[in-house]
């Protein structure tokens, strides 16, 4: 299912997670994260990794089988996660913003569960100047670009000045 999505939304490599990368996730010590799996039968259509913490669940990543979007199981999904997480005591359930920080349709998708917003805030401490602008300068990007994306070295640039994360 994962593979499926990432390659439906045609996501960056950077995206496309190991599964190392999950199992270290679950099996963290510094917060409680789970695996949540919509079935049908037995066939996992949709699913959620959350992070449960200090009274918040952070859904971090949620997705469904192409074959099943127009049946919304995602939406089911949510409830279902928000309903564990106030049987255990969470404050808040944290879905996340549009992609790279956009109003986009994702934004639209998630804003549709509650009318309680929160801005986007970062820190963004460049700890070595010259060295942040060396790898910029390797980029060819300019430091003084529009785009909002940090570290912006990170950041693919094209000519229509979308970003794709690496």
């Amino acid at each position: 299912m994962y593979t499926e999505n990432m390659d439906r939304v045609q996501s960056a490599d950077y995206y496309r997670f190991s599964r190392k990368y999950f199992l270290d996730l679950i099996q963290a010590d510094e917060f409680d994260c789970r695996l949540f799996l919509v079935c049908l039968e037995d066939e996992a259509i949709c699913g959620m990794v959350a992070a449960f913490t200090h009274g918040i669940i952070q859904a971090h990543l949620i997705g469904t089988k192409t074959a099943f979007i127009n049946d919304s199981p995602a939406k089911f999904l949510v409830d279902e996660v928000s309903k564990t997480g106030r049987v255990e005591g969470m404050k808040y359930m944290h879905l996340g913003g549009g992609f790279g920080f956009k109003e986009d349709s994702l934004f639209k998708w998630k804003s549709l569960f509650s009318d309680s917003y929160l801005n986007y805030k970062s820190l963004r401490f460049i700890a070595n100047d010259a060295v942040y602008q060396s790898l910029l300068d390797r980029k060819g990007i300019d430091k003084d670009t529009d785009v909002d994306f940090f570290p912006l070295y990170r950041a693919v640039m094209n000519v229509f000045t979308a970003v794709v994360f690496i």
